[in-house]
């Protein structure tokens, strides 16, 4: 999950020019909200790496009832580790940046999987605000500013052609969402040892996303092109 809309995705294909001729992989797919739109919407040829059996699991049928199947390949292995064995016309990463260690790994990881010279469609969190909270930095060293995200895409190689940012109903729902099957788990488990643990947790972020996360965390979609 990320807090990013089916609109946005379909611009960010849009923007890409994704066609019948295009092939995407997508890193960390999840369950292959964004390869479906691509192969849907698009026609583009698209494969996920996940990590997560059930993740995968999902993302098979849903790409089956989305009547895209035959479109969408799913592997179940560590993306770190993966190497296809063709490289990509779009590289794509939504939230999944760890998977390689932080944004510049990441951003190196996507460009080896176009061979430098394909897209890439990269979502992170960065900081709105020069002005954060030290006591709530501390507990994410791993945000950027997005001035730190261009210079590592530039680094790299790439140029920053399109951008999307989160609108804050975006986070809300995402954020509420969490929440909400959080709570739906601890009612559907009352006598399991692990059910405070689950409260404490979702009322941490709650207060973390309300006290600070709402207002200094965005959420951007980045599409990259290689230099010229």
């Amino acid at each position: 999950m990320n807090p990013v809309s089916d609109t946005a995705l379909v611009a960010a294909g849009e923007a890409a020019g994704l066609d019948e001729a295009t092939t995407v992989i997508d890193f960390g797919c999840g369950n292959g909200t964004a390869l479906i739109l691509f192969a849907g919407v698009f026609g583009a040829s698209c494969t996920g790496v996940e990590a997560r059996p059930d993740a995968c699991d999902t993302a098979r049928a849903a790409a089956a009832e989305a009547g895209c199947g035959d479109g969408i390949t799913i592997i179940c292995a560590d993306a770190a580790a993966y190497t296809s064995p063709a490289t990509a016309d779009c590289a794509v990463a939504l939230g999944a940046s760890q998977i390689w260690g932080g944004v510049p790994e990441a951003v190196t990881a996507l460009a080896a999987a176009t061979g430098g010279t394909g897209q890439i469609l990269f979502g992170e969190r960065y900081w709105k605000s020069t002005a954060v909270p030290p006591e709530f930095a501390r507990e994410w060293p791993e945000i950027r500013s997005e001035y730190e995200i261009l210079t590592a895409c530039r680094d790299e190689g790439y140029d920053l052609a399109w951008v999307w940012h989160a609108p804050v109903e975006e986070w809300d729902r995402y954020e509420a969402g969490i929440w909400r099957n959080c709570l739906a788990w601890v009612r559907s488990h009352p006598g399991d040892p692990r059910r405070e643990d689950i409260l404490d947790y979702v009322r941490t972020i709650q207060e973390e996303y309300l006290a600070y996360g709402r207002e200094h965390i965005g959420w951007g979609l980045y599409l990259l092109t290689p230099s010229p």
